[in-house]
């Protein structure tokens, strides 16, 4: 190689290493829970596997897509002696947690009204399901300690069953509600780890060459 084109050589390899495009890493999770009772609370925790910046390079964001489809069962017997028309409705509550104990999701969720009628000693389940957590999404892109390492970072899946009533014909009595439950809900969602690459040893040597050529080329510059 002729001593003009080093500067150019050395040029293109400075360029080279300085070029850097963000790269992309995704971990799908899926839980399924909790099963909760009426006026209960529950908690499941999953966990799902962290950026490992070692292997990969420099972490710069985190984005958490999710869902949940959850059922909500309530069951209703008529213990009376005669026919009655019931109406039947219920709230609850379902958390997300993501690291640091930050609330993503925090969703009240209740039925309309439903309206049945039932035979003496006939039970009845309700199913409803409840498809979405609202927000979807989370992004993070401050500090990312959390996420970074070798092992696992977990996330938390809260559930509460608030309430469950029925009204009845004034005329009867003995419409109960013999159970009511969340189960199960199941919580999707994938993690995208946003990074940009460590330089491979190549490129090291590929930046030591560019900067050789550089002093050579302004040692033969002074000595012209």
């Amino acid at each position: 190689m002729r001593l003009r084109y080093l500067p150019l050589a050395a040029a293109i390899a400075v360029s080279f290493l300085a070029t850097t495009h963000a790269a992309t890493l995704t971990k799908n999770f899926s839980i399924t829970g909790p099963t909760v009772d009426l006026g209960a609370t529950s908690n499941v925790t999953g966990y799902v596997d962290q950026f490992d910046a070692t292997t990969y390079g420099t972490l710069t964001s985190v984005s958490i897509t999710y869902d949940a489809q959850t059922i909500i069962s309530n069951k209703l017997k008529n213990n009376g002696g005669s026919t009655m028309d019931v109406a039947a409705n219920w709230s609850a509550n379902l958390k997300l947690e993501f690291p640091s104990g930050t609330t993503v999701v925090n969703n009240d969720y209740s039925n309309t009204t439903e309206f049945h009628t039932l035979n003496p000693g006939q039970e009845i389940t309700i199913n409803t399901t409840t498809t979405s957590f609202t927000p979807s999404s989370v992004n993070y892109s401050g500090d990312l300690s959390a996420f970074i390492g070798t092992g696992t970072w977990s996330y938390l899946v809260s559930g509460q069953l608030k309430t469950a009533a029925v009204a009845y014909d004034p005329s009867g009595s003995g419409v109960v509600i013999t159970s009511s439950t969340i189960s199960p809900s199941i919580t999707t969602g994938t993690v995208t780890y946003t990074y940009s690459p460590a330089p491979e040893p190549s490129t090291y040597a590929l930046l030591g060459l560019g900067a050789l050529l550089v002093a050579i080329s302004a040692r033969k510059r002074l000595r012209a």
